[in-house]
């Protein structure tokens, strides 16, 4: 059997190491959620740029490239969170490229350690030379 100042030690190292314990804890939670949201993300910008490189001519790949996103952002269950897209077509008729920028607002989840407020993703792709249908 333990002496009472045993136990009184013990409940000590247990209220000294607990609120450690728990912030090591949350920020493993925390940022394990970002680095999945940020793969989500690049997979889904990925996929749009992808689509819309190879869309045919007529039609607009910045129009193509931000109704895939929506579809992707939806499909990857980040829809409710806050984006913005820019994207643009630069290059001459031989190397046409579209460019991509996406910005996802990061809410976090347990607040206990600080993260970053948004997942940025760049990227840059030819177009596919194809005519028109």
């Amino acid at each position: 059997m333990r002496s009472r100042s045993r136990r009184g030690a013990s409940a000590i190292e247990t209220a000294l190491l607990a609120p450690v314990a728990l912030v090591l804890l949350g920020g493993f939670l925390e940022y394990g959620w970002y680095f999945l949201q940020e793969m989500n993300l690049n997979a889904a910008v990925r996929e749009s740029g992808r689509i819309a490189a190879g869309a045919p001519v007529a039609d607009d790949p910045t129009a193509t490239f931000k109704a895939e996103l929506e579809a992707e952002l939806t499909r990857r269950g980040m829809a409710h969170m806050e984006h913005a897209s820019t994207s643009w077509v630069s290059g001459d008729a031989g190397a046409r490229l579209l460019n991509i920028q996406v910005s996802v607002q990061f809410p976090g989840l347990t607040g206990l350690v600080p993260v970053p407020s948004a997942i940025k993703k760049s990227v840059t792709t030819r177009l596919e030379d194809q005519e028109p249908l």
